[in-house]
């Protein structure tokens, strides 16, 4: 496929392909098990303001940029490794052992669905220049939020 082709023809929906939409949506889930266990040690934080919310969506792209921008499976499975291994020390660190322990696992499961789903034989469009600039754009606005709100 020529890539003129592939830009030409992009549409914002393309970036979602199915495997985006996994990947963005176990980001999700492993930031806020992160989020809920360190904010278990401090009742008065919590996540009840929309900043809060904000971080999560930010983090969560930040964490699928190999696959969002590049589509890189394996750069985005150890990505996700990385994020529960630094996830999990924080979690260890200000809350305690068995928060750190219980969190660590729960985000490695999100790891190894992202694993299983990523074995299945998908079709991937190659991510032409105005996608990228596009996921950078999510980027910024979700920075901007997290920032202001």
């Amino acid at each position: 496929m020529d890539s003129n082709t592939t830009a030409s023809s992009w549409t914002p929906t393309k970036l979602w392909e199915p495997l985006q939409i996994w990947t963005v949506s176990l980001a999700n889930v492993k930031t806020v098990i992160s989020s809920v266990a360190c904010d278990w040690s401090d009742p008065y934080y919590g996540m009840d303001h929309l900043g809060s919310y904000a971080r999560i969506i930010l983090i969560s792209f930040l964490i699928s940029i190999p696959f969002g921008v590049f589509r890189k499976k394996r750069i985005q499975v150890l990505t996700f490794l990385c994020a529960d291994i630094a996830m999990s020390y924080y979690i260890f660190i200000k809350v305690g052992q068995m928060a750190g322990i219980i969190a660590g696992s729960l985000m490695l499961l999100t790891t190894i669905a992202l694993t299983l789903i990523y074995k299945q034989r998908q079709k991937l469009h190659c991510v032409p220049p105005k996608g990228k600039l596009q996921y950078c754009c999510y980027l910024l606005g979700w920075t901007v939020l997290a920032y202001f709100l």
